[in-house]
């Protein structure tokens, strides 16, 4: 049984597969058509026709090797180039990395938004130290809760001396001072807290005094600091007959000692009282003081009497003047003379203190006229004075507006 013949590279020479599209040997494409047409029977050279003695065919002789020629890479041709796509993953992965970062950055910034949100909410919260009020659980209040108001702190005024003085002829009583926040009667202060001083109204002439607590009115803090009032429940004065409980409020923060204020009285043009708001505070020098003379002169043959002499902050309904202070004299008037007593206490009646000597100011109940065999005749006149004098001289003047009128006087003294 003959063998087919196998087929050959057309490059090389090397031995081929059938089917076989590259040649192992110099890498060389084989073309299916081409290897067709190279294969071709094995050489018959060293064939002898006949057959041998023995009658076998003799064995077919090898094939000559093939050539040898230059080994060189293998060319194999795979085809179309194939597009590298490890550019492509690694951008993918550099895309989806970026996606990461971004996410991981956007969750970070927004838990640090709502930490510093619920730290805020914390701080604020009634429950934190920054506010004044505090959560209770026995209570049952809550966070949204409106907090209770602070308790209202109140210091009494009313000792065993009370604390009165007199402004234009209104007695003043201090009852007692009150601390708080605020007040629901009042108004909002311009300071954090208020000081509430209550006091009783006595009308202590027969003229109606017209101020305002607004005007007369200031409290001299701890520290020197004069504050205004802010309001008060009756703020002016404009009855005669007035008796009644009056309060006045002052900014002031509730920390402050009520025991290191000063109520101050008078306008910047008065003579301005300074009350402690303590408890049996010493104002004694504020209120009137009267003390008796009984001391008699002879003027144009009547004979005169001071029988007493007051010292007052105020009189007729006003206040004295800046550093001044009025002294009120009381005379009794006895006319044994043979006529009339014409004349006018303007004209000829002043009083001495120290270098100042002053004419009589408001009101004067001296008659004008005292009849001839008139005793008893009384009257009384207010001067203005520095403060401070305590030696006085009660002067009748020679005056050409009264006939037969002779300079005299009386001497006496307010300690």
């Amino acid at each position: 049984m003959s063998q087919h013949p196998g087929s050959y590279c057309p490059n090389c020479r090397a031995p081929l597969a059938p089917s076989q599209r590259f040649c192992a040997n110099c890498g060389t494409v084989i073309d299916p058509g081409a290897q067709q047409r190279t294969e071709r029977p094995p050489s018959m050279e060293g064939w002898s026709s006949s057959t041998q003695n023995d009658g076998t065919i003799p064995a077919t002789p090898p094939p000559p090797p093939p050539p040898s020629f230059p080994q060189q890479a293998p060319s194999y041709y795979t085809g179309p180039p194939v597009k590298d796509s490890s550019k492509s993953v690694m951008r993918q992965i550099g895309c989806g990395l970026l996606s990461v970062i971004l996410v991981v950055l956007l969750l970070c910034g927004g838990a640090s938004y709502l930490g510093y949100n619920w730290l805020k909410g914390v701080a604020n919260s009634p429950s934190s130290g920054n506010t004044s009020s505090t959560q209770s659980s026995n209570s049952g209040t809550t966070a949204d809760s409106t907090p209770t108001p602070a308790p209202i702190k109140t210091t009494s005024l009313s000792g065993s001396r009370p604390l009165a003085f007199i402004y234009s002829d209104v007695k003043i009583t201090l009852l007692d001072a009150k601390q708080a926040a605020s007040f629901s009667d009042g108004v909002a202060p311009s300071k954090p807290g208020v000081v509430r001083i209550d006091f009783k109204e006595e009308q202590d002439g027969t003229k109606a005094a017209y101020y305002s607590y607004s005007d007369v009115m200031r409290l001299t803090l701890p520290d020197g600091t004069i504050v205004a009032p802010i309001t008060a429940k009756n703020g002016t004065v404009t009855d005669a007959s007035t008796n009644r409980q009056n309060w006045i409020d002052f900014p002031a923060s509730t920390d402050l000692s009520v025991a290191n204020m000063v109520l101050q009285v008078g306008t910047d043009t008065e003579a301005q009282m300074q009350i402690p708001l303590q408890t049996n505070a010493d104002v004694s020098k504020y209120q009137p003081k009267t003390v008796t003379v009984n001391k008699q002169t002879t003027y144009t043959g009547l004979s005169w009497t001071l029988t007493s002499a007051s010292v007052r902050w105020s009189y007729d309904g006003k206040h004295a003047e800046k550093g001044m202070i009025y002294v009120v004299v009381s005379l009794k008037v006895d006319n044994t003379s043979a006529q009339d007593f014409y004349g006018s206490p303007v004209d000829y009646l002043r009083l001495k203190a120290g270098d100042v000597t002053s004419a009589p100011t408001g009101d004067i109940t001296v008659p004008v006229v005292i009849n001839k065999g008139q005793a008893g005749v009384t009257g009384a006149c207010a001067f203005l004075v520095p403060q401070g004098s305590t030696d006085f001289s009660l002067i009748f003047l020679a005056t050409p507006s009264i006939s037969g009128s002779q300079q005299s006087s009386i001497p006496f003294q307010l300690q």
